[in-house]
């Protein structure tokens, strides 16, 4: 976070606002994050390496140090990019002045689907929206009944969208898409009746509708849930690929992955594994603060939003029989099955 802010000093970092953190922060552990920082700096010297937000940081001073190359930028997805980041796309059309031209940025994003920790807002990166800004508030992928599963389990929550605060569910957000299916909610006590049931609900919607395997999502909220499900797929016939090693090209095979990984793409059905009390969110641990288990609980609600949202057309959440506590007040949008 402190390198994505661009953050130079200690000085500068005890007055910094904590931006998208919910968790405030002494001086005493700012100074301790700060050693923190040195001694990981140290290591990567050390090494002889650098690490992402390093390279973010170099780009965008290399790009101060030359004239523009760009007339225009289009950002996508900006609630997950850092300050710096968006301060070297700026810098890239608008040179190392700032000085902005007409219709040189155009910034789309949607803090109710942010998946990283931290954030900015536009004014701290110098760009002024004020008067050139509009909400964009059809969803043209969903069916209204994902739409509404989706925020009965997360529409709670508070999110911060570049320095504007709302609950998720306050959105007015209209779909051109009705009349499909409720999602279906999918108890089975063991996880490999859960594959069971996944591998059986696929073979019928390959037989019984337009389906392909590309048209196929499986997701889980964690890395170990997900080599879980990839360990017992591949003891099925089903053709998948695991998310990391998609290529952007078109195949016939299922994508396995995380609930991040699963950002900006779509899917006709989506399967999510482990909606389970005992697993999501992650129980509290026993070092942390209330406001440090809130802030990561609301991380956690933003990647279930993004990943329900994947699913077009069907939607399956998968659980042992004791479900998650975001299911608790959903259940009236959700159809009912037992595995």
């Amino acid at each position: 976070m402190l390198k994505g802010r661009g953050v130079d000093s200690l000085e500068e970092y005890r007055d910094m606002e904590r931006t998208g953190r919910r968790m405030s922060f002494t001086p005493a552990m700012r100074e301790q994050i700060w050693k923190l920082r040195e001694e990981w700096d140290r290591c990567l010297r050390e090494a002889g390496a650098v690490d992402y937000p390093d390279v973010v940081r170099k780009a965008r001073d290399l790009a101060r140090r030359q004239k523009p190359i760009y007339r225009a930028a289009i950002i996508d997805e900006s609630q997950d990019l850092t300050l710096v980041g968006l301060q070297f796309i700026r810098t890239l059309v608008s040179g190392a002045d700032g000085q902005d031209r007409p219709d040189d940025l155009f910034i789309v994003g949607d803090g109710a689907q942010k998946i990283y920790p931290g954030g900015f807002t536009l004014a701290q990166a110098g760009v002024d929206v004020r008067g050139n800004s509009t909400v964009l508030r059809v969803n043209y992928r969903n069916t209204r009944e994902i739409v509404d599963a989706a925020m009965a389990c997360t529409g709670s929550e508070l999110v911060d969208d570049l320095g504007d605060e709302y609950t998720r569910g306050d959105v007015d957000a209209r779909t051109v898409r009705g009349g499909g299916v409720k999602p279906c909610f999918v108890r089975a006590a063991k996880f490999s009746d859960q594959v069971a049931y996944v591998v059986e609900k696929v073979q019928q919607l390959r037989e019984s509708q337009d389906v392909g395997y590309s048209d196929i999502g499986i997701f889980a909220a964690t890395n170990s849930k997900v080599e879980q499900t990839l360990e017992r797929f591949g003891r099925t016939q089903l053709r998948f690929q695991e998310l990391k090693d998609m290529e952007g090209r078109p195949n016939d095979l299922i994508k396995i992955g995380t609930f991040n990984r699963a950002k900006g793409l779509e899917f006709k059905v989506v399967f999510l594994f482990g909606i389970s009390e005992k697993s999501f969110p992650v129980p509290r641990q026993p070092t942390e603060t209330d406001a440090e288990h809130d802030e990561r609980r609301a991380l956690e609600i933003s990647r279930l939003f993004v990943a329900m949202t994947r699913a077009r057309d069907q939607l399956f959440l998968l659980s042992d029989d004791n479900p998650s506590e975001v299911l608790y007040e959903a259940l009236d949008y959700f159809d009912e099955e037992e595995a």
